[in-house]
């Protein structure tokens, strides 16, 4: 016998009361609110949602938890869900139309590819979502998200994921709301149902990221340019301010005086020899081919 059937045989009374409230107004969340104790009161909505998994499982003919693919909890009026964990290879989850608030429950599902949170009262999903990066479809429409950045951070290491709803959120009266989404979600193919245009994409980095922009129109060669560089003139030549100390801290000028600086040049000039000669005399190097072929044909001969 699975865990699963154990609790539904032991919890038969509870489950027997849930189902009999199923059109009260209200349903289940009115049959629970017997319990003043906030523990036992999660406790209670973990067990409901774990009897409606062994419901599916009977109906489906499954015994084996590794073979769950798809779970259905929606309109169940949950305020908290049983942990996951035991279904390795949950693909499809449908909690919508429940009341949640945080999604605790979700943190070793890593083979899911769709997930519905809709129609619930999640105020947050900071560290809950951000290790189910095989996530392709995400419903968190009409919902209580009202940080943008938080929720964006969030998403973003899915990078498979290419449907997102978030619309009827506090978080889309954000003046640049879908462009901040596009910007930093570049893989999203459909935003709030609406089918994101590879225009509207780019107007989005261009608007969210102009600093960027400006900055990658000046690169060249490889490297930064920040600002027009300045030619400055070469100077050459050693030359020392008037007025200034050097060498064993006495003033004397760059070259010293004229008169001696030319003596002592003289002194070291080479001797230049001048010569005359006749490059008229110099044969070409065409005339001594067509000599040394004159020569060949004379020793052949």
């Amino acid at each position: 016998m699975t865990t699963i059937d154990r609790e539904a045989t032991t919890l038969s009374s509870l489950h027997s009361l849930t189902h009999s409230n199923r059109n009260v107004p209200g349903g289940i969340s009115s049959a629970l609110e017997f319990s003043r104790n906030p523990a036992m009161h999660k406790n209670q909505h973990c067990i409901v949602a774990r009897q409606e998994i062994g419901n599916q499982l009977v109906k489906q003919k499954i015994k084996r938890k590794k073979d769950v693919k798809d779970v259905y909890l929606s309109n169940m009026d949950l305020r908290y869900c049983c942990n996951l964990d035991e279904f390795p290879n949950l693909s499809r989850l449908w909690l919508n139309g429940n009341r949640l608030r945080f999604l605790h429950f979700l943190g070793h599902n890593f083979r899911l590819s769709e997930l519905y949170l809709s129609d619930n009262n999640i105020v947050s999903i900071c560290g809950t979502l951000r290790y189910l990066n095989g996530l392709k479809t995400l419903a968190l429409n009409n919902n209580q998200l009202s940080r943008l950045e938080e929720t964006v951070a969030e998403i973003k290491t899915m990078v498979s994921l290419h449907v997102l709803n978030l619309f009827q959120n506090p978080l889309t009266s954000e003046p640049t709301y879908r462009q901040y989404i596009l910007y930093q979600l570049p893989q999203i193919a459909v935003l709030d149902r609406t089918l994101v245009l590879e225009d509207e994409r780019l107007g989005a980095k261009l608007n969210m990221d102009q600093e960027r922009s400006r900055l990658e129109e000046k690169i060249g060669f490889g490297r930064l340019i920040r600002e027009k560089p300045v030619l400055k003139p070469i100077t050459r030549g050693f030359t020392i301010p008037p007025k200034k100390e050097i060498g064993n801290n006495y003033k004397r000028s760059a070259f010293g005086d004229d008169d001696r600086v030319a003596a002592e040049r003289a002194t070291k000039r080479t001797v230049v020899e001048l010569t005359r000669f006749d490059w008229s005399r110099v044969s070409s190097s065409e005339d001594r081919h067509q000599l040394s072929q004159l020569e060949e044909g004379s020793e052949n001969e």
